[in-house]
């Protein structure tokens, strides 16, 4: 971050999300694109969150609810939006959801050269929501 001037504002910290090194309201921002979707445990992620930070941004991808690829996802509260804001706020959480936008999502091919798919999902073709969640 030194080439935008961040680098004595701005950290980068490796942690499980379940057990965050941090004080109570010690953090200004959390910001996530997309990466709450890799975690566990979402409920124990989301009060962590709250319990560090005063306001979260992430950027999430979403299946609607009836969506058949959800049976390959391991937590639904993660992948559905409805799911995902009501344990933010069962967290503790403030929450609106913007800039909404669909999209048509097609399984990744697989590999000519590894033989494997990197992105597993979808595992068929759909319409995926692309939502910015704010937390305060």
């Amino acid at each position: 971050m030194r080439y935008r001037g961040w680098g004595d504002r701005v950290y980068q910290i490796i942690a499980g999300g379940e057990k965050l090194p941090f004080k109570n309201d010690s953090l200004d921002l959390i910001v996530s694109a997309a990466g709450f979707q890799n975690m566990e445990n979402s409920r124990e992620v989301f009060t962590e969150s709250r319990r560090v930070s005063r306001k979260l941004i992430t950027l999430c991808i979403f299946f609607e609810e009836d969506d058949p690829n959800l049976a390959y996802v391991k937590e639904r509260n993660l992948h559905v939006s409805r799911l995902f804001v009501e344990g933010l706020e069962e967290a503790g959480w403030n929450v609106t959801v913007e800039n909404v936008i669909k999209a048509r999502a097609e399984p990744t091919p697989q590999s000519m050269i590894l033989g494997i798919r990197p992105d597993q999902l979808p595992i068929t073709p759909t319409t995926r929501n692309f939502e910015i969640i704010v937390a305060e």
